[in-house]
């Protein structure tokens, strides 16, 4: 699993903006709005960036120089400002906030998010390799190998370097998920069964709770359709089950998976039983409504809870 990013690591994109600030502080304090691609932008001063949650109010930086605030962003609107970054963000404020970011950097995942910003905005692949190199460096865990395996793979096509830092993950996987997750890298990037089937039988020899059982069944049904197998996974998963959560993810596998409506009404049934906030069992009720379209169940629960 990647790390918390601690608070005093801001990252390349946080950077951005700030340098952006820097060098259209005079400029802030307008409050004119802004329509650009039919959608309205307020310019915001340097003091009330700091205010401001970045991950909940996305800013672009203007060719003039401009920080803009923009409100009630879509997913798919930031997605098109990203696309557009380079010509969005001022060069020099990119470079100098990647700079930062290195400076400050701890991590291995934080040197590959650097690889890709230097290929991304300066296809500067000299200075992505060199930053791979030092995340491959500062390598820990089981997840930072797998890591470097996909940058090497989508940035350069280094398929003999991929493989060596899956081996690498391989050396520090320690219980079933790592492995799940090294099958899937295997599968998805290589194409390697062999090595895919290897790695879940690891996993299964490894799993002791839920999710560990969960993702084998998903894995197996989804990489090799072995039907009976994602059964006996699944089987073992609800063996596993503690909390309403649990009962209601396999609901939705029964069905999904293998269309049993039965054992999917069952596995609902018992996450009622084990539901115990009022949170739970609103998503029983929406459960119930997605998968069966009972409007009445979906009523009485709501109503009874």
């Amino acid at each position: 699993m990647t790390p918390p990013q601690p608070m005093d690591f801001p990252n390349w994109q946080f950077l951005i903006r700030r340098y952006l600030c820097s060098i259209s502080r005079e400029n802030m304090g307008i409050k004119i709005p802004f329509e650009i691609d039919g959608r309205s932008f307020i310019p915001v001063s340097s003091e009330e960036l700091d205010q401001i949650v970045f991950e909940d109010f996305p800013y672009i930086g203007l060719e003039n120089g401009i920080l803009i605030l923009t409100g009630g962003e879509t997913d798919s609107y930031w997605n098109f400002l990203k696309s557009n970054i380079t010509t969005l963000y001022q060069p020099d404020a990119i470079k100098k906030a990647l700079i930062e970011a290195q400076e400050r950097a701890e991590y291995s995942w934080h040197y590959t998010d650097l690889a890709r910003a230097w290929l991304k905005f300066f296809n500067d692949q000299e200075k992505a390799r060199e930053m791979l190199g030092e995340a491959e460096v500062r390598a820990t865990d089981s997840g930072d190998y797998e890591r470097l395996a996909k940058d090497w793979l989508k940035l350069f096509n280094d398929r003999e370097k991929a493989k060596e830092m899956l081996e690498e993950a391989e050396t520090k996987a320690e219980d079933s998920g790592d492995y799940t997750d090294l099958a899937t890298d295997w599968f998805k990037l290589f194409n390697d069964h062999e090595k895919a089937r290897e790695m879940l039988a690891e996993a299964e020899e490894r799993a002791t709770d839920f999710f560990h059982y969960w993702f084998l069944a998903k894995a197996w049904f989804e990489f090799f359709n072995e039907r009976e197998k994602a059964k006996e996974m699944l089987e073992e998963a609800e063996a596993k089950a503690e909390n309403s959560g649990d009962y209601r993810y396999l609901a939705e596998d029964w069905l999904e998976l293998f269309n049993d409506r039965e054992k999917a009404r069952e596995m609902l049934k018992e996450a009622e039983e084990k539901a115990k906030s009022p949170w739970e069992y609103i998503d029983l009720a929406e459960a119930w409504l997605k998968f069966f379209n009972d409007r009445e169940k979906a009523k009485e629960i709501l109503e009874e809870k």
